[in-house]
Parts: C-alpha cells; sequence; structure tokens
C-alpha cells in the first residue's frame, strides 16, 4: 500500500514508523487497492497469463496469428531493426487466447480471451494502432494505467489508442455486445464445461474485486 523505508533495506530492528504498517486506508491507498485487486483478478481468469509452457512465437496448426506477436506503435509486427533501434520507447504484446496450445486435466483444449498489453516507456502521448482482430470482434479496454474516466471502452482494430506517456494498458478481444460485462463468451465457456463437473473448482471463483469494466 505505497509503504517506504526511505531507502533503509535493513530494518529488522527498527521498532518505529519505518517499519509499521499502516492499515488506515486514505483515498489514495483504497483506490490504489481496488487497483490491484482488478489486475489479480484478470490474472486469474485469464488462461492465456497462466500458461505452464513457453512461447513457440509462430503460427500453430495452420493460423494465421502467432500465440505470441510484439508490435510497434504503428501496429506493425516488430522487426529487427525495430528491435535494435535505440530511440524505441513503445511495445505491443498479443498473447492469442485461443493458441495456447495446452489441455485442462480433463484433455479438452484450454481456451481463452486473446490480450494486448502496450506499453510506452516514453514521457509523451503516442498513438498505438491496434492490430486486427476477427470479423466478430473488438478490442475491450481492461487497464489504463493513465486512469482517463473518459476513454471509450471499446476499440476496433486499426484505430489508433491514445497510449499516455509512461503507462501501460491492457485489452482484451470480445464480441461487442458483451462490452462492459464481467465474462466474456470465451471465459463463460469454461465455466459452462466446468460447472458439468462439479468436483473441480470452476477458475475465477470468488468476488472479483474492484471497479472498473
Amino acid at each position: 500500500l505505497g509503504h517506504t523505508q526511505n531507502g533503509n533495506n535493513n530494518t529488522y530492528c527498527q521498532d518505529d514508523d519505518l517499519t509499521w504498517l499502516d492499515w488506515d486506508l486514505d483515498e489514495r491507498r483504497r483506490k490504489f487497492l481496488d487497483f490491484v485487486r482488478w489486475c489479480t483478478g484478470i490474472f486469474r481468469e485469464q488462461p492465456v497469463l497462466q500458461r505452464r509452457k513457453f512461447f513457440n512465437g509462430r503460427a500453430i496448426r495452420g493460423a494465421n496469428i502467432k500465440d505470441i506477436t510484439f508490435f510497434d506503435n504503428f501496429g506493425n509486427e516488430m522487426s529487427d531493426e525495430a528491435w535494435n533501434t535505440g530511440w524505441v520507447r513503445c511495445l505491443g504484446v498479443r498473447l492469442a487466447g485461443d493458441l495456447i496450445n495446452e489441455q485442462d486435466e480433463r484433455g479438452e483444449p484450454i481456451r481463452g480471451d486473446t490480450l494486448l498489453l502496450m506499453m510506452n516507456a516514453h514521457w509523451e502521448q503516442l498513438p498505438f494502432v491496434l492490430p486486427k482482430t476477427r470479423t466478430e470482434h473488438v478490442w475491450e479496454m481492461l487497464v489504463d494505467t493513465a486512469e482517463r474516466p473518459d476513454i471509450p471502452l471499446v476499440w476496433k482494430g486499426g484505430q489508433e489508442y491514445p497510449l499516455y506517456g509512461r503507462s501501460l494498458a491492457v485489452l482484451r478481444t470480445n464480441v461487442p455486445e458483451q462490452a462492459g460485462t464481467r465474462l466474456s463468451p470465451s471465459q463463460v465457456d469454461t465455466l459452462r464445461r466446468k460447472a458439468r463437473r462439479p468436483n473441480l473448482p470452476a477458475p475465477g471463483d470468488g468476488q472479483r474485486g474492484g471497479g472498473g469494466v
């Protein structure tokens, strides 16, 4: 909750406010706690963030999309030249949720939402051209550390996302009519399959903390 030891990395013998934890949360700390709850909820509910195998970095089973793809802010896949360019400060990573290439304990394929992580280390805002999605999908904003309440929730592939300076944004694929709901169709499908197995826990059990989408 933002506690600091003021640079002291050896405080085991300090019995004062240098090591005491203040549990009296003000508005800023409660807001931060809600944000952490929201992020841990995303990690818990998105299978693509819990892979047990390394990424292949190539198309799988004839698919046109790789299981992991890196983009520059112009929407182009990162080239060798781009990786070695010193002034590049913006990067996007697409994790394909339908190309996880793993099975659950019953031998069924694990699928989830496709996520896009966009990171801007530059101090100024940069436009990030969003990768194309499937025809039936849009990009839905899950996290934007710039905390801009006026930013749209839904985006189409090819649109320019205004990525604020020194910020990170996370988007997922979803169908337009489900944008803004807690669970996407792929998550609902997973929960339905899990519900038919009463002896197995469903992913995302428990209350999802925080506000947001």
